[in-house]
């Protein structure tokens, strides 16, 4: 991967600068763990985590981005699908590329252009699906994609947020209205329409119930289950949390899919503008 630096500027010149009102018109704003740089006009991440191709592309997209792009010249002997297995491409330090497996987990690098207006909401984020209930000063998206237990935890967590923690009655109320804007006509596939995901989950699998933060449900201030419940049925175990329409607990497969409610709080990630990170760039 390419190094990177940091550069500031520093002058006296006030044709240097830009008022506020422009530069936010023209440069945008967006989360602070992306660096803005002026000579593409654009905000980059660089995870230095490796993943896949197909993880890479599902985190950048669902923070609203997208895989850089790359317009850059091969490095010599390439592309070369060497295997008949490599239908990605890569770059080095110099800026070449190559084409590798898709399946081989390596750093990489989102990007979101200037160009795109889209503007931060009142829940810090670009997604307008996130609302924001001012009673628990949370924002809540309810995911009809269904996903696994690892699945949900992990886009929730792209999006800067987590699957819900309910912490008081007043919130499963919360949970019990937003479940209720998505009756089982508007969630579509193979998968049950009455549970949805939440953050807890067994620790030990043996019904030690605890949030994704580590609390135990009592300690994290909820903890109702619908009568019969947890039952752990089946063959492979029921060790994932889920709530019914009423907001009771149920205990689920992880490894099945199903609708999914993710909590972020309006600061975090903190949003950014050029402006406000005093003219310090990553390029």
């Amino acid at each position: 991967m390419p190094h990177s630096s940091t550069f500031s500027v520093d002058s006296d010149d006030a044709d240097d600068f830009i008022d506020a009102k422009t530069l936010l018109a023209t440069e945008g704003e967006f989360r602070c763990d992306y660096k803005y740089s002026p000579a593409v006009k654009g905000w980059f991440k660089h995870y230095v985590i490796p993943a896949t191709w197909a993880d890479a592309n599902l985190r950048c997209t669902l923070q609203g981005e997208a895989l850089q792009e790359n317009q850059l010249t091969w490095t010599d002997s390439e592309p070369n699908n060497d295997g008949n297995n490599e239908t990605c491409t890569t770059f080095n330090e110099y800026g070449e590329m190559a084409d590798r497996s898709c399946d081989e987990p390596r750093p990489y690098i989102c990007f979101r252009s200037a160009d795109n207006k889209t503007k931060i909401n009142e829940c810090g984020t670009i997604d307008p699906e996130y609302e924001l209930d001012r009673s628990t000063n949370s924002c809540y998206k309810f995911h009809t994609v269904a996903r696994t237990f690892a699945g949900a935890h992990f886009a929730c967590s792209a999006e800067g947020g987590y699957l819900t923690i309910i912490n008081t009655d007043g919130e499963a109320t919360v949970l019990d209205k937003l479940f209720a804007k998505y009756p089982d006509s508007k969630l579509l596939g193979p998968f049950s329409k009455g549970l949805a995901s939440v953050g807890a989950y067994s620790w030990d699998e043996a019904a030690d119930w605890r949030t994704i933060h580590g609390q135990t449900l009592e300690e994290a201030g909820y903890s109702k289950f619908r009568p019969g419940q947890p039952n752990n049925i089946g063959s492979v175990g029921e060790f994932c949390l889920a709530i019914d329409r009423d907001a009771l607990f149920h205990d689920i497969t992880c490894h099945g899919l199903g609708p999914f409610i993710c909590e972020k709080k309006p600061d975090y990630p903190p949003v950014c503008s050029p402006l406000k990170n005093q003219y310090k760039y990553e390029v």
